[in-house]
């Protein structure tokens, strides 16, 4: 199933969903389009953090729209890395950063209204309060890979927001698809990473180390095998070069003798 992004003369995208084997579209689905809000509407809805109706969501994308604007972000429009789909600490600290800067933009333009007192005591109180927000972190995680991997801001010259599912879909489209590791090394690394990150209780440990003793000595076994085999063939290349160069200078005494 392929994936096919589309903007629709009204302006609401469209994701066409096309069967890779039979070239037929399957489905169809339309996104309404919603318009970025202005900056004193913005701020407003920030500040009073409104979670209601999708309306917080608008704004968020809004807000993170104005940081991509940044041009300090620049540098990483579509330069990340596309194999992995990991985006990099310095792209994520540069948007930490930018973040800031248009905190402050929206208090000078007094669309953001903060406490008095220490301004900047005041300001990252409200970012650290935004970003704990999962609305925000949720919405900002796909924006970051959608500026970052795909090389586009969340908000159309238009000044439509792209809706959540279609840059999805985008970034699905750009990160190389890899194919699914299903080696016993994968599933042990699993393991291991797992035990890595946890704890396990005492029943747990005694009949894991009875199976890992277990798979032990059959990996082992195998892996010998496989050693004495390499070694047998390596043998008996040895004893077929031998014999083909005695066999040589044996022909070489020959003709000498013949000659003479």
């Amino acid at each position: 199933m392929s994936k096919t992004v589309q903007i629709l003369a009204n302006g609401d995208f469209q994701i066409v969903n096309t069967n890779d084997k039979t070239g037929k579209v399957d489905d169809a689905v339309v996104f309404k389009a919603e318009p970025a809000l202005e900056h004193g509407a913005l701020g407003r809805v920030l500040g009073q953090t409104i979670k209601t109706a999708g309306t917080f969501r608008a704004a968020a994308c809004s807000f993170l729209a104005l940081v991509y604007a940044c041009p300090r972000l620049d540098g990483y429009r579509g330069n990340g890395d596309r194999a992995t789909g990991i985006l990099s600490k310095e792209f994520k600290a540069s948007v930490r950063d930018a973040e800031a800067l248009v905190v402050d933009q929206l208090v000078e333009e007094g669309a953001l209204k903060l406490p008095k007192g220490n301004a900047e005591e005041h300001k990252q109180a409200w970012l650290s309060g935004l970003r704990d927000d999962k609305n925000y972190s949720n919405a900002k995680n796909t924006t970051n890979k959608y500026f970052a991997l795909v090389g586009m801001n969340c908000v159309t010259m238009a000044g439509i927001l792209v809706p959540v599912p279609v840059m999805q879909a985008e970034i699905a489209a750009v990160v190389a698809k890899r194919a699914t590791d299903s080696s016993f090394a994968a599933m042990f690394r699993a393991i291991r990473e797992k035990m890595d990150g946890g704890t396990i209780d005492e029943d747990d440990a005694v009949d894991s180390l009875a199976y890992a003793r277990e798979l032990y000595e059959t990996l082992n076994g195998i892996v010998n095998g496989i050693a004495a085999d390499a070694t047998a063939a390596r043998s008996g290349v040895d004893v077929a070069a031998n014999a083909a160069a005695e066999k040589a200078a044996q022909s070489s005494k020959n003709t000498e003798a013949a000659t003479v």
